[in-house]
């Protein structure tokens, strides 16, 4: 199925919709819409062939369905929000 940008009619700002395949909806819900946080039309292009390409990925991901992580895996994944925390609450940590 071949999507493209979705302007809303109000604000002007364009999403990328998208029903969700039959086997994926008890997880995500009927339908998908995101933000491609644009009102440029051009950008919009852009960025829905980026945004559609995630999504598509998300859906495989959810299709295969929860895995193991490496040490390693689960480290990289925890390191940017553990720097975030540290950079916050450094100096007060209450």
């Amino acid at each position: 199925m071949t999507t493209r940008p979705w302007k809303h009619p109000k604000t002007a700002s364009y999403y990328l919709r998208r029903g969700v395949p039959l086997d994926l909806r008890a997880l995500v819900g009927k339908r998908e819409k995101v933000s491609l946080g644009t009102k440029d039309p051009v950008e919009a292009k852009r960025l829905h062939a980026i945004a559609l390409l995630e999504l598509e990925q998300r859906w495989a991901a959810l299709r295969v369905g929860p895995r193991r992580l490496s040490e390693r895996e689960a480290h990289e994944l925890a390191a940017p929000f553990y720097d975030h925390w540290i950079g916050v609450y450094r100096d007060e940590p209450n």
